[in-house]
């Protein structure tokens, strides 16, 4: 059983624009849902050629991570990322928990 999960970081050089594609405002740094989806769409096209439901799963963290605008660092008022990759902290693992309850249940019936 293999899971695809799309981590992806946002943007070319990760390390260099993780934070800098940011807007800050109100609860913290932001990015746009569809600048996010814009810019790990060609990794998440390679990935999902490989998807066959069967033995390899797609399962994109974003649904959690972001509503229909937005993808915040900051969710209920705790930064969700460890560093600029994104990786995720304690906070964030918490919210992809959820995520992971939600879709493993599908792909083992």
């Amino acid at each position: 059983l293999i899971i695809v999960d799309d981590m992806v970081p946002f943007g070319k050089n990760y390390h260099a624009d993780f934070f800098p594609k940011f807007t800050f405002y109100g609860d913290g740094p932001s990015i746009s849902r569809s600048e996010a989806e814009k810019t790990r769409r060609q990794y998440t096209d390679v990935l999902k050629k490989y998807i066959d439901n069967k033995t390899t799963y797609y399962i994109d963290p974003l649904t959690k991570v972001c509503d229909y605008k937005y993808c915040k660092a900051v969710v209920d008022g705790k930064l969700i990322y460890a560093d600029g990759s994104p990786h995720f902290n304690k906070e964030g693992a918490l919210i992809l928990q959820n995520l992971w309850l939600e879709e493993l249940p599908k792909i083992l019936n």
